[in-house]
């Protein structure tokens, strides 16, 4: 289920991802006794929306489209698309090592207030960047989109997903701002009810 696939995907990034990236922070969570469920969980299941604001959650967002998108254009790849196998995990480890020194310098109680209350950051383009390129083995996005060729140049099909799926509702020419903001949240959560639906399939 979803608790299942997220605890399992919290536990990969500190276990794996984060030691393959960083050994020496990696092993001080560990000695310190800090679980990735006791914060990854939030960030993971809330999709980093307690962890920034609001414009830069929506980068995040767009980074994480865009990455859907990349990954159901590629032929070749055939396999279910959910978080473990999505850019989300890459997002999290960037995140650990850009608090790495203050980490790396606090006891067990700091380090997880560090970590449940992440510091304020002004942009995260720099979380998308090195999160793409630790996804793609050290490639941008200018960098595969170079690298794609196409075998047919006609308009490809679009993947069958809620994604492209939604139709907008019709609205008055000029609504009132309760209207868009009643609307913007509809689009929202329509959005993580898809995303969960994708990234984490019933068992």
């Amino acid at each position: 289920g979803i608790n299942a696939e997220i605890t399992f995907v919290a536990n990969l990034v500190q276990s794996t991802m984060l030691r393959n990236a960083d050994p020496k922070l990696s092993k001080h969570l560990t000695d310190l006794g800090v679980h990735a469920t006791s914060y990854l969980i939030r960030w993971l299941r809330l999709l980093f929306l307690r962890e920034f604001s609001f414009s830069n959650t929506a980068r995040l967002w767009d980074c994480m489209f865009a990455d859907y998108a990349w990954t159901s254009l590629m032929k070749h790849n055939k396999k279910e698309y959910n978080v473990s196998q999505s850019v989300l995990p890459h997002i999290a480890v960037s995140m650990l090592i850009f608090v790495k020194d203050e980490l790396l310098q606090s006891d067990f109680s700091y380090t997880l207030r560090r970590l449940m209350r992440f510091p304020p950051v002004e942009d995260v383009s720099g979380f998308v960047s090195h999160s793409i390129r630790r996804k793609y083995h050290n490639k941008d996005l200018a960098t595969l989109l170079e690298d794609y060729k196409p075998t047919d140049v006609s308009r490809p099909e679009q993947p069958k997903s809620a994604f492209y799926t939604y139709t907008p509702t019709a609205v008055a020419s000029t609504p009132m701002m309760s209207d868009k903001n009643q609307a913007l949240g509809a689009s929202l959560a329509g959005v993580v009810t898809s995303l969960e639906r994708k990234w984490f399939p019933p068992q």
